[in-house]
């Protein structure tokens, strides 16, 4: 049985309910100390990491672990797609994990993708980061 687009962004919310995290994260050095946003879930298998793969895109990535022997899998997106995600499956969250993006949501956007400080500054800037979670709420 094949399942339709929106039952498989409930079995992705549900998946991420379970297994995922949602968080903004620092960016290199390089980048002068910029943040991102970061969407990403950890599994032993791989199969259903490949699922949120081919729905949303990102990569997953072979991770060994040394101490313990035991390998694992993370599937991450970052960036505006991991915005998206996070918009996408918030109303379809548990209570702790919407709390997690709002967290990930309010902190400052990521440089690359930033207006220019003058808007982020204005009273429109203001507006589009309330809109954000308007729209995730």
């Amino acid at each position: 049985m094949s399942l339709g687009y929106r039952d498989k962004i409930l079995w992705a919310a549900g998946f991420m309910d379970g297994e995922g995290s949602f968080r903004q994260t620092k960016l290199s050095h390089r980048q002068r100390g910029s943040a991102t946003h970061t969407v990403s879930a950890t599994q032993k298998e791989r199969e259903p990491l490949d699922q949120l793969c081919m729905l949303f895109g990102g990569v997953v990535r072979l991770y060994p672990q040394h101490t313990t022997g035991r390998s694992y899998y993370k599937w991450t997106v970052n960036g505006p797609t991991a915005r998206g995600i996070m918009m996408m499956l918030f109303p379809f969250l548990s209570s702790r994990r919407q709390g997690q993006i709002r967290v990930a949501l309010s902190g400052p956007w990521s440089q690359r993708t930033q207006r220019p400080r003058s808007f982020r500054r204005s009273l429109a800037g203001q507006l589009s980061r309330e809109l954000v979670f308007s729209l995730a709420v």
